[in-house]
């Protein structure tokens, strides 16, 4: 019988944080990166998504063409980490050395991102046929929801590590890794509700079609 190691789990899910709480330190550019994620830039995003909304509602520009469309594209961060999983899997029943494995998931990781991405902006393109502005509004705020859910893990797992690692008892380490799993379900049931109603067709579209360049 298997067990699940939750110690490991805790753990690894522990170095994301402390990754998170400490890439713009050692980063060369942390300068630029602390300017862009910075409270200023988040507001300019959101208004320059709200703007994006309102022309959708007007209907002068399609943000998502459906509910298929609108789901697979804010949560592309999530999905993509699919493959990256199956990979560090396969990898880990052949023996492969841990840093390799790593290195070997991060990079599948981010090439699937990639995919979810260029499947999402051509399905922009084919909602905007008519209008290159229309298409550029729409890959920014589809850019910009993507960046919301990324920030979103990057942000609590960033906030939660320095103090689970103060935790006094297992107990109480448990209880905030839980509060953080609900908080990020109620932030993601609200992301998803919201651009769900930013789709044009109240339907879901076909995936497979989505994921082969055909919008």
């Amino acid at each position: 019988m298997y067990w699940i190691d939750f110690d490991s789990m805790y753990y690894g899910l522990e170095l994301i944080g402390t990754a998170a709480s400490t890439a713009v330190q050692s980063n060369p550019a942390s300068d630029l990166l602390a300017e862009y994620f910075s409270t200023r830039s988040w507001i300019f995003g959101i208004i320059g998504f709200v703007i994006v909304a309102i022309l959708h509602g007007k209907q002068k520009v399609t943000l998502f063409i459906d509910k298929t469309d609108a789901l697979l594209t804010i949560f592309s961060p999530l999905l993509a980490g699919i493959p990256a999983l199956i990979s560090m899997f396969l990898l880990y029943l052949v023996a492969v050395p841990e840093q390799a494995l790593n290195t070997t998931a991060t990079v599948v990781y981010f090439i699937s991102l990639v995919y979810m991405l260029g499947c999402s902006f051509k399905a922009a393109r084919h909602a905007n046929p008519m209008g290159i502005w229309g298409f550029l509004a729409t890959c920014y705020a589809r850019c910009f929801s993507v960046v919301a859910v990324l920030g979103l893990i990057v942000g609590i797992f960033g906030m939660l590590t320095p103090n689970t690692q103060n935790a006094r008892s297992q107990f109480e380490r448990d209880y905030m890794w839980a509060k953080a799993f609900a908080a990020m379900s109620v932030a993601y049931a609200g992301l998803a509700w919201l651009v769900v109603k930013l789709a044009r067709n109240d339907e879901f579209g076909s995936i497979k079609k989505w994921l082969s360049f055909k919008g």
